[in-house]
């Protein structure tokens, strides 16, 4: 099996081990982070990729709270600085710390604001710059996202909480219950993800509709990796924007899938399913509410964290059988690399 397909088995491990990580230091980084985006005026969340969009599946409860902007790192260093005050916040996430973009934002920010490194490397540039920096304890990732990406969505999560002077520890229970189900699906759910994978087929262009901070996180994570990992033309949308224009690609060749977790808004999601499955569209929904789809996938997780933790998995798992079905080797670079040096 490939690099990418081993390192996603480890995602439950690693998960779990960070969490004990910040279990054991009382979550004091965590709530030093927090401390300072309390304190601040604009908190501005940015990376490139995958570490662009993780802080979604947080943003809308931090608008409770705070003003919080997400910006991709390139654009905020060429064209949006300016947003930035003494006295604000800046969270740079990047897994290895040392791509172009969050380097020479280290240098440009200096003395301006605070910044909050998130971060799978303790000795990068990242790392250095930061005021407070949390760790992603992941371990070495050498394909394409994966463990790195479940772990910055639970350190974010586990971040948010503490802004709200929540209660860490019932949260971090939380997240840990996603452990087991992530296993099951390595475990159990194998067949189901292959007759997917077939519904998609071939895949050469494949839309992630979502709803929702937990559901819209993955979904632009899932259209992320798989142009990377199986050379399709991706695109993550809500359901509302889907209908925006983009509905009129519907039809026989058009394939989807739907991230659906919120009981509010799934009624919206099944129905735009359906309709589109109408027009011929091959449609798969990852959901942990009970759906009569065919060829739903159906997750045990109770809350938007533990759903984002193992809807990552079938998107991962997913992605491989795809990449089989094309011919390729999910997660490994042909044109660019791990660290990108390039803007």
């Amino acid at each position: 099996m490939s690099d990418f397909y081993n390192e996603v088995k480890t995602q439950p491990e690693k998960l779990r081990g960070m969490l004990a990580r910040y279990r054991q230091e009382d979550f004091a980084s965590i709530k030093a982070a927090a401390a300072l985006i309390r304190s601040s005026g604009t908190v501005v969340f940015s990376g490139m990729g995958t570490s662009f969009h993780a802080p979604l599946c947080v943003y809308g409860k931090l608008c409770a709270r705070v003003r919080p902007v997400i910006l991709e790192a390139g654009e905020l260093l060429e064209s949006c600085l300016g947003i930035i005050h003494p006295g604000d916040v800046v969270v740079l996430i990047s897994q290895s710390g040392e791509s172009v973009e969050i380097d020479r934002l280290t240098e440009k920010l200096r003395g301006t604001a605070k910044i909050i490194g998130i971060t799978n490397q303790p000795d990068s540039t990242l790392a250095r710059a930061s005021s407070v920096l949390l760790l992603l304890h992941a371990g070495p990732e050498k394909s394409i996202t994966n463990k790195t990406f479940t772990n910055t969505m639970a350190l974010l999560y586990l971040l948010e909480c503490c802004v709200a002077e929540g209660l860490p520890e019932t949260l971090c229970g939380e997240l840990d219950a996603a452990v087991p189900e992530m296993e099951r699906v390595l475990r159990e759910l194998p067949a189901e993800i292959a007759a997917a994978a077939k519904t998609l087929a071939p895949a050469d262009m494949v839309h992630f509709i979502g709803r929702g901070g937990a559901a819209m996180t993955v979904a632009n994570q899932s259209a992320l990796i798989f142009m990377e990992g199986a050379n399709c033309a991706a695109r993550a949308f809500t359901s509302g924007g889907f209908h925006h224009g983009p509905i009129e690609i519907c039809g026989p060749g058009h394939r989807a899938v739907f991230y659906a977790n919120e009981p509010e808004t799934f009624p919206k999601m099944l129905e735009l399913a359906r309709q589109i499955a109408g027009y011929g569209s091959h449609v798969v929904m990852v959901t942990n509410l009970p759906c009569e789809l065919p060829g739903c996938i159906q997750l045990h997780a109770a809350t938007a964290e533990q759903f984002a933790m193992a809807s990552a998995m079938v998107m991962e798992l997913l992605l491989v059988r795809i990449a089989e079905n094309r011919g390729l080797t999910a997660g490994e670079f042909q044109i660019t690399n791990k660290i990108c040096q390039v803007d």
